[in-house]
């Protein structure tokens, strides 16, 4: 496609930006993802489906502010900086590290964030629109990066999807199963899963309703938000799907009220919490993907996801408040006895 003619294009409305990476990673896409909302636009470059360049215009994304945000440079720092270089934000990492105020790794370090915090800000978003421009490169020098997009996806929902917003929109289904899906293009231990958020996706066996998960993991509000947001995650990226739905027991009626939830939601959240959301929603494009793994890969893949879901202060009989010093005594004391 030329630069004017987009290969696909939709709106965030009807595919959200999960879904939409969630696609274009298992096809491992090379291209420029287009994303706009209102005055805001982000440009996600692509390479083999993982995303290696953002551009955005929004004043608070700039590398300067990300530097005054993280306390390297002070408002009057920046602005003396910036007059130095004649007000070109992409001359600041240079114009620093001439100064020795950062040496080259840090400078990395703060560009790859400035990235990851351009990236995750567009999981906020739950309207705009979308192109995709197939095989269109950053025209920059790009930055050396190891990100694995699966985990900038698990990332983005957990930073971008609030306990309000995933209550609206999951409470028409909580007396529905949640079925385990086997998904060619991803394996769950891709993720980068916490030992916490792994227990979700072992409890959805296909007989388990939401509401009986959350009455067992969900013993409070941070924990709720957690199993929710995994919820979401296992649903957008096709490893898990909505089942029969099945009358909870009067003691679980009132484990999760998604009502109160629904209470002051903005009218983006509104629309999010159709209860037809999980019922089909479109995707533009012919998406198209093919199996990426080895026997090989998949093996180490299992030992990996054994190893994750294994949580070594329950095998220590630790509290997870516990300090190092608890850690080290108790490891000892394992040791010695096997």
């Amino acid at each position: 496609a030329d630069e004017g003619t987009p290969t696909y294009t939709g709106d965030l409305a009807e595919v959200s930006l999960p879904k939409l990476l969630y696609h274009f990673t298992a096809a491992k896409n090379k291209g420029r993802l287009v994303v706009t909302r209102s005055s805001a636009t982000k440009e996600i470059f692509l390479v083999n489906g993982k995303p290696v360049a953002v551009t955005s215009n929004l004043h608070r994304e700039k590398l300067g502010q990300v530097l005054v945000k993280n306390g390297v440079l002070t408002q009057e720092e920046l602005q003396t900086l910036l007059h130095q270089v004649s007000g070109k934000d992409e001359r600041v990492g240079e114009a620093l590290l001439q100064s020795g105020k950062v040496s080259p790794h840090d400078l990395v370090n703060y560009l790859s964030l400035q990235l990851q915090e351009k990236l995750y800000e567009v999981f906020r978003w739950r309207n705009g629109r979308y192109s995709f421009y197939q095989n269109q490169q950053f025209r920059g020098s790009l930055m050396a990066t190891n990100l694995n997009p699966w985990e900038i996806i698990t990332e983005g929902v957990r930073r971008g999807y609030n306990a309000r917003e995933l209550r609206a929109l999951l409470n028409p289904h909580m007396d529905r199963t949640l079925v385990p899906v086997e998904n060619q293009y991803l394996h769950l231990n891709q993720l980068g899963l916490q030992s916490r958020e792994m227990k979700l996706f072992k409890e959805a066996d296909g007989h388990r309703t939401l509401n009986m998960i959350l009455s067992k993991l969900g013993t409070d509000k941070k924990n709720q938000h957690l199993i929710l947001s995994m919820v979401y995650l296992g649903l957008e990226l096709e490893l898990l799907t909505l089942g029969e739905e099945r009358q909870a027991p009067p003691e679980m009626s009132e484990v999760f009220d998604g009502s109160a939830g629904a209470d002051g939601l903005d009218q983006e959240m509104a629309e999010a919490a159709d209860p037809s959301f999980y019922h089909g929603r479109p995707v533009d494009g012919p998406f198209q993907a093919t199996p990426k793994t080895s026997q090989q890969e998949q093996d180490l893949l299992e030992t990996y996801n054994k190893l994750m879901e294994t949580d070594y202060f329950e095998v220590l009989g630790l509290e997870r408040t516990a300090t190092s010093a608890q850690v080290t005594k108790a490891f000892v004391k394992a040791c010695l006895l096997y």
